[in-house]
C-alpha cells in the first residue's frame, strides 16, 4: 500500500508540475456510466482495460500532449486521475479514495485512439466538424434494391465518406461499431463497408425535394463513443424524378386534366374492368408511364390508388388487355357528391406522382333513377325522400308470421316504395339491397326477399314503420335503398301531428 501511495504521489507530482489537456473540437462527451471498470481519465484521455498499462509517460503524454494550446494557466483542481476500479467505483489516483465524478467527461484519446472520425466528399460541399453541406447538383437514379442496403428511387448525392477515429482498426469496429442512419435501425460495420472498404464506409444520401433535405448519421465508435454526423443541403439542383403523363377529351396542364363532352349515366357492370359502378361517366383518361419504365417493371414496382376507393390497387390490376406501359380510367362522377378524382401513382419507391381529374364548368351531371315514396292507404305529406306521418298510431302485438316479423310497437299506415321505371324487376332482384334504420346489418332483407310480399309484377314494395310512444324511442325511420351498385338512395319516414291509440293492455285476450 505504501509503494502505490509512492506511486499517486508521484502522478500527482507530475500533474502539479505540467499543463492540462483541456477541452476543444476534438473531444466528446462520455457519460461516466458508460466507462469500463479498470479505466483511468487523465485530463481529456481514458486508458482502458483492453488497453496498454498505464506508465509515466502516458500521463505525461495526456497531460502535456500535442493538443494543449498553452493559452489557459493550469489549476490544481484540474490535476486529477479518476479511476473506475472492477466494483464501477470511482476512486482517485492521488489517494485511492472514493470520490464523486461529473456525469460526462470531455474525452478526446481513448488508449491510442482518438475519439472522433471525419466526414468528406459532395462536389463543392463544406465541412464543419461533424456536419457537412452539399452544394451539388442532385441526380436522379431509379429503385435498384440489389445494390447496397437497396437503393430507393430519389435524388441522390455523389458519395458521403465517413472515416473513423485514427487508432481504429477495420477488426475493432467489426467488432464494436455500429452504425444508424436517420430513423432505420442501427446496423454493423460489416453491413455499411463495402467492397475495399475498412476504417471507413460511404454513404450516399437520398433527397426528395422538399420532402427529405437532411440526414442523420449516429455512429458508435465503440461503447460510450457516439458521434453524430448531420448531412444538410445548401445550394444544389435536383434534377426531375421521371414523370408520366395523363391525356384524354380534355384540356392538360401539367398532372391535371380538365373534362370536356357529355355527361352520360351509365348502369353497374361488374364485368368491366375492375367492375363498373352506376353513374355518370364522360370519357376514358390515359395515363401513361414515365419513359424507361418497362411492364415488368412496373409489374414488381407499381401502385395506383384512386381517391373515390379506400385500397391501392397494382399495377395487374389497372392494367387491362393489350396495355402494357399505360391505363386508362374512367372517372365517376355524382351530382353533388363526386366532382373530381386525385389519382395518386407510385412509379416505384420514391418515385410518387399525383394526378388531378376537374370537371369543365359545362358539363351537367345526369341525377341517377331515383324512387319515389308515399302512404299506402293514408294520405301522407311528401317532400322529395321525406314522407310526413300524421294522424293515429295504432298499437299491435308482436307477430312473427307477419312481413319480416312484426315486433310489438305502434305503427302507422303502410309506406310504399316504387322503384324507378328505368329499371325492371329482374334487374333489381339482382342488384338491389334495402336498409332499415331499426335493424341490424343480419336482419336487412334483400330486394328478392322483401319483394315476395308482394303481387306478380308489383314494381314496389310496402313497408309499416314501428314507432315507440317511450321518451327517446323510436320516431322516426331511415330507409336506404341501394339500386345497384353505386345508386344509392335515402329516404326518411318523419312523425308529425299523431296520436298513439291503445297500448300493450288493449292487446291482451
Amino acid at each position: 500500500m505504501k509503494k502505490r501511495n509512492k506511486l499517486f504521489s508521484l502522478i500527482t507530482l507530475i500533474l502539479a508540475l505540467a499543463f492540462p489537456l483541456f477541452a476543444h473540437a476534438s473531444t466528446i462527451e462520455f457519460n461516466a456510466s458508460d466507462v469500463k471498470p479498470g479505466t483511468y481519465i487523465v485530463g481529456n484521455s481514458m486508458f482502458t482495460n483492453d488497453g496498454e498499462a498505464l506508465t509515466i509517460e502516458k500521463i505525461m503524454f495526456a497531460i502535456t500532449g500535442k493538443y494543449y494550446n498553452g493559452e489557459i494557466e493550469p489549476k490544481m483542481e484540474d490535476m486529477l486521475i479518476y479511476y473506475k476500479d472492477f466494483n464501477n467505483n470511482w476512486v482517485s489516483g492521488s489517494n485511492g479514495e472514493g470520490m464523486a465524478v461529473d456525469q460526462t467527461f470531455e474525452i478526446e484519446y481513448i488508449d491510442d485512439r482518438e475519439v472522433k472520425g471525419t466526414i468528406s466528399g459532395g462536389n463543392g460541399s463544406e465541412v464543419n466538424e461533424s456536419t457537412i453541406t452539399l452544394n451539388e447538383d442532385l441526380k436522379w437514379y431509379n429503385h435498384a434494391g440489389d445494390l447496397q442496403n437497396g437503393r430507393l428511387a430519389g435524388n441522390y448525392s455523389k458519395g458521403i465518406k465517413i472515416t473513423a477515429p485514427t487508432g481504429y482498426t477495420e477488426e475493432y469496429l467489426q467488432e464494436h461499431a455500429s452504425v444508424k442512419i436517420d430513423d432505420r435501425e442501427a446496423m454493423s460495420w460489416d453491413e455499411v463497408t463495402f467492397g475495399d472498404e475498412d476504417i471507413y464506409f460511404v454513404y450516399y444520401p437520398r433527397f426528395i425535394k422538399d420532402k427529405i433535405v437532411e440526414h442523420t448519421v449516429t455512429v458508435t465508435w465503440e461503447k460510450g463513443n457516439v458521434q453524430v454526423f448531420k448531412i444538410e443541403l445548401g445550394l444544389v439542383n435536383f434534377e426531375d424524378a421521371p414523370q408520366g403523363t395523363i391525356d384524354g377529351n380534355g384540356d392538360v396542364t401539367d398532372n391535371t386534366i380538365t373534362l370536356t363532352g357529355t355527361s352520360s349515366w351509365k348502369n353497374h357492370d361488374g364485368d368491366l374492368q375492375n367492375g363498373r359502378l352506376a353513374g355518370n361517366y364522360i370519357s376514358g383518361v390515359r395515363f401513361d408511364a414515365p419513359e424507361g419504365y418497362t411492364r415488368e417493371y412496373l409489374l414488381a414496382h407499381a401502385t395506383v390508388q384512386f381517391s373515390d376507393r379506400d385500397y391501392s390497387m397494382s399495377w395487374n390490376e389497372v392494367t387491362f388487355e393489350d396495355e402494357d406501359t399505360f391505363f386508362v380510367y374512367w372517372p365517376r362522377f355524382i351530382k353533388d357528391e363526386i366532382t373530381s378524382h386525385t389519382i395518386e401513382i407510385k412509379w416505384e419507391d420514391g418515385n410518387v406522382q399525383t394526378f388531378i381529374i376537374n370537371l369543365d364548368d359545362g358539363i351537367e351531371l345526369v341525377d341517377g333513377p331515383s324512387g319515389t315514396i308515399e302512404g299506402h292507404g293514408a294520405e301522407y305529406d311528401v317532400d322529395d325522400n321525406t314522407i310526413t306521418i300524421d294522424g293515429d298510431l295504432k298499437f299491435n302485438p308482436a307477430d312473427e308470421d307477419l312481413q319480416n316479423g312484426r315486433k310489438e310497437g305502434y305503427y302507422s299506415k303502410g309506406i310504399k316504395f316504387i322503384f324507378p321505371e328505368e329499371y325492371d324487376l329482374e334487374y333489381l332482384k339482382e342488384k338491389a339491397t334495402v336498409k332499415f334504420s331499426d335493424r341490424s346489418e343480419e336482419e336487412n332483407p334483400a330486394w328478392k326477399d322483401i319483394m315476395s310480399y308482394e303481387e306478380e309484377g308489383a314494381n314496389y314494395f310496402i313497408y309499416w314503420p314501428r314507432f315507440d310512444i317511450e321518451v327517446g324511442g323510436v320516431k322516426e325511420h331511415t330507409v336506404t335503398i341501394e339500386w345497384e351498385p353505386g345508386n344509392v338512395q335515402e329516404f326518411k319516414i318523419v312523425l308529425g301531428e299523431v296520436n298513439f291509440v291503445g297500448g300493450p293492455e288493449d292487446s291482451v285476450e
